[in-house]
């Protein structure tokens, strides 16, 4: 049997309805268990600006990144799978890893 799964490890949890996993410090981190004939490969995801997780960082990213535009921890709304450097805000140097994957493409995560 071939499939992947979400592994749930410590003190790790998922937020309600989305498909990232995140640490006790509520960063985002997704663990893809990968089992194919009797082995177990496990890794962090750690492939940024696929927010959508269809397999290709483009358009469609870039508009729900584009939401999260100058967001910071005092917004409510603010989602820290957006925050790549992980300082507290969405700006510039989330834009610039963002742009290090545009339109690089893997396999999807769901």
């Amino acid at each position: 049997m071939i499939g992947n799964i979400i592994l749930f490890v410590g003190k790790w949890g998922k937020r309600s309805g989305e498909g990232r996993w995140y640490d006790a410090e509520g960063w985002p981190a997704t663990f893809i268990c990968m089992v194919e004939d009797g082995y177990l490969e496990l890794k962090v995801d750690d492939f940024y600006g696929d927010f959508n997780f269809d397999g290709i960082v483009d358009f469609k990213d870039f508009a729900l990144f584009a939401n999260q535009w100058y967001m910071d921890l005092f917004c409510p709304e603010f989602d820290l799978m957006y925050d790549a450097t992980r300082n507290g805000q969405v700006k510039a140097d989330d834009l610039a890893a963002f742009a290090e994957n545009w339109l690089n493409e893997r396999e999807p995560v769901l």
